[in-house]
């Protein structure tokens, strides 16, 4: 085998397992495998709009496990 037959060997050996990582991940996230492998977790909903004083027809309501309020608690 010749130099370059091998290197281009050793590029698909590699590439391979990557896009079969990726395509597997791929397919988990429309599974929700993540979801029910995850301990339940606290949801805070919050309001995120590109103006701070009005709301506009952008404003998105936002779903984190993370507490963003300014409450201090």
């Amino acid at each position: 085998m010749s130099r370059d037959q091998g290197r281009y060997l050793l590029v698909v050996v590699v590439l391979l397992p990557a896009a079969g990582v990726t395509l597997f991940n791929s397919r988990g996230n429309r599974l929700s495998l993540g979801r029910a492998l995850r301990p339940a977790t606290p949801e805070y909903e919050f309001v995120a709009d590109i103006d701070n004083w009005q709301r506009t027809e952008r404003e998105r309501a936002v779903t984190t496990p993370f507490d963003f309020s300014l409450s201090g608690s």
